[in-house]
């Protein structure tokens, strides 16, 4: 951060936060929040640190962070957009021309974590955070920018949205006395990673994957999917990883199985991907012991059994675009 930030004021709209609606699955937006307008404010920029933010509002054109009732329950939370609209009690809304203090370099360096989705990016980031590295859970900021063609249209815009939401999570770590983040996406954002980790030279990214079979499986028992779409979903997911490594991404491939099976060798992988210290034997075990989304919708013992001939529709439907994807071992899957 700057050493004038407190120097520096920004101007915004302040809302009291008098409840959320929708299922804590539904992408961060104003339309979640039930907010009462209490006019226009200016806040010094360096209490944004103070601040989480929420998501981007692509018709209003404003970045919305939230003021939260219980950092400890923020932190704890599975899922960090989650943790906000659960205890959000203020809102400050801000334009994007008024972005500027976001556009800075980054005062930390960024560990992303990108997923094809039910394939243990939970339990992984959980493990970075045991490993000492602090690190976000699905910042729907993100997925904003991944979802939504307005934000996408101006690349200028884009890229500096991206930037901002980047710059406020690594103002965060910074205060906190760390020189390093972790972010963990939700498998939506899969399409912008690369614009993601370009806005750091020395970032790190991981690519989680799992099982074809064992996904579609674990996918169907908590969304409602046709099978044939739910391939062509796991085909778009490893081409956009695949396209963003020929254009220079290095991701490290880490398959769920692996992780579950042989997690100490993954988190060595870690440690020397990143540099972090030796983790205690004891704190992985714990880990491995837990639900990591334990409190969400997506917690173990939760969902449907898939129809017996799902399964057999979607090997049809990825064999018939993509037969590699089901006779390749997934850690080979990006070459």
């Amino acid at each position: 951060m700057t050493t004038n930030s407190q120097d520096l004021l920004v101007p915004a709209r302040r809302y009291r936060v008098v409840g959320s609606r929708g299922r804590d699955t539904a992408k961060s937006s104003r339309n979640v929040l039930v907010l009462e307008d209490k006019g226009p404010t200016l806040l010094h920029a360096d209490e944004f640190t103070n601040l989480h933010l929420h998501h981007f509002d692509a018709e209003k054109g404003e970045a919305f962070w939230c003021r939260t009732a219980n950092e400890r329950a923020v932190a704890s939370d599975p899922f960090y957009y989650q943790g906000i609209r659960k205890n959000a009690q203020e809102g400050f809304s801000v334009k994007f021309d008024d972005l500027t203090f976001w556009q800075r370099p980054m005062a930390a360096r960024p560990i992303f974590i990108f997923s094809i989705g039910r394939c243990g990016s939970t339990l992984f980031s959980k493990v970075c955070e045991a490993a000492g590295l602090m690190t976000w859970s699905e910042p729907d900021s993100f997925t904003n920018l991944a979802i939504s063609p307005k934000l996408q249209a101006s690349p200028g815009r884009f890229r500096s949205l991206t930037r901002a939401a980047l710059v406020d999570l690594a103002d965060k770590t910074r205060v906190a006395g760390a020189s390093e983040f972790g972010v963990k996406f939700r498998s939506e954002v899969n399409p912008i990673c690369e614009d993601i980790s370009s806005h750091h030279r020395d970032s790190v990214s991981f690519f989680l994957v799992r099982d074809p079979i064992e996904w579609a499986i674990s996918r169907r028992r908590h969304w409602s999917i046709g099978p044939v779409r739910l391939a062509k979903l796991l085909i778009e997911h490893v081409e956009n990883m695949r396209l963003a490594k020929s254009r220079g991404l290095a991701a490290h491939v880490l398959d769920y199985r692996s992780l579950v099976e042989r997690p100490h060798e993954q988190v060595e992988r870690l440690r020397n991907a990143i540099g972090l210290p030796q983790m205690e034997t004891s704190a992985l075990e714990a880990i491995m012991c837990t639900d990591s989304q334990k409190g969400s919708s997506i917690a173990r013992g939760t969902g449907i059994v898939a129809p017996e001939d799902y399964i057999k529709k979607f090997k049809h439907a990825v064999y018939r675009r993509a037969p590699w994807i089901l006779e390749t071992d997934p850690q080979q899957w990006l070459g």
